[in-house]
């Protein structure tokens, strides 16, 4: 990743007014903003929750916790009304610096919170690209899709308590409801998702890794209905009929002028050696094969870094392949 990071003059706070916010943040480089407000939201939903729980205990469709039913706010009575959670009850994510200027956030309620968070992670442009689209169209660091996957999580987790502890007709419960498939899994108008935007454009392997890593989360927690079709993911094409572009079709499209680029350094570098001035090949020559194509003696300072990078291009295509 070589380009530059925005610079932003607006905060956690312009959020609550602009429902583009993480969208714009992840569209223009504005990585370490975009992680600071994923991780705002969290702490936001967790200081205001109307009750602890344990997650763990959620998986699959047995939720084991008491038998109370909580509205949106945190009252255990039956009423609707939208009561606010008492101040004193909150953890406060923001140190003293941020807590000055920011006191509006901590004034939302749990609902509040569900809301804004569904809202800057659902959002979709013209397009239909959501913000997991935006980062994953220009090569993000891991750590900005670890974010975005932290939040997605945290929602997929308090949709399945609500489901069974707060009253159906709350707008807790029809918030989270809205959320029907994986972030992971949202499509773009024209059938793309964000994992094969990142494999057509040229992702970090610990990127795509990622991804792949949370379907297996979200299957390990049975939080998809069908683990077969998650892991179609690495296959599920777009809706371009001229192009039909899919996951590792992307991957292997992209970089396939990148290996001609390193095997042609390669061979570069052997018709070099081979040729010397006295004729006689470096001591320091050693056979390596590179990818499975051919063996090729090289120094190891020449071949050591094109070794390793092809070397994580196959294992992360094998994965792919064994992932579908």
């Amino acid at each position: 990743f070589n380009a530059k990071k925005m610079t932003t003059t607006t905060t956690p706070h312009t959020a609550w007014h602009d429902d583009q916010y993480l969208f714009r943040l992840t569209s223009t480089f504005g990585w370490d903003d975009a992680i600071a407000l994923c991780n705002h939201l969290v702490e936001g939903i967790e200081a205001s929750a109307p009750v602890s729980t344990d997650f763990d205990s959620l998986a699959g469709t047995t939720i084991g916790v008491d038998e109370t039913t909580y509205n949106c706010d945190g009252d255990t009575s039956s009423s609707s009304n939208d009561v606010r959670i008492d101040e004193s009850q909150h953890r406060y994510y923001f140190n003293d610096v941020l807590e000055e200027n920011f006191n509006e956030t901590n004034e939302k309620s749990f609902q509040d919170w569900i809301s804004h968070a569904i809202t800057q992670l659902t959002y979709q442009d013209q397009w239909g690209n959501t913000p997991l689209h935006a980062a994953s169209y220009v090569k993000p660091p891991v750590e900005v899709i670890a974010a975005l996957f932290a939040v997605g999580r945290l929602l997929i987790e308090w949709k399945l308590f609500a489901a069974v502890k707060f009253a159906r007709n709350s707008l807790t419960v029809k918030s989270l409801n809205s959320l029907t498939e994986p972030l992971w899994a949202i499509p773009s108008k024209d059938g793309s998702t964000s994992f094969l935007v990142a494999c057509s454009t040229g992702a970090s392997t610990s990127v795509l890794r990622k991804y792949l890593d949370e379907v297996e989360y979200y299957i390990a927690k049975k939080w998809v209905s069908d683990p077969v079709k998650a892991r179609l993911l690495v296959l599920q094409r777009d809706d371009n009929n001229m192009l039909c572009n899919s996951p590792i079709k992307g991957w292997m499209d992209f970089h396939s002028r990148w290996i001609s680029r390193q095997l042609g350094r390669m061979d570069s570098d052997t018709t070099r050696i081979g040729n010397g001035s006295n004729g006689n090949q470096s001591t320091n020559n050693h056979i390596s094969q590179i990818g499975g194509f051919s063996n090729r003696h090289l120094p190891r300072h020449v071949c050591e870094e094109a070794l390793l990078s092809l070397t994580d291009y196959w294992r992360l295509a094998c994965r792919m392949l064994l992932f579908s």
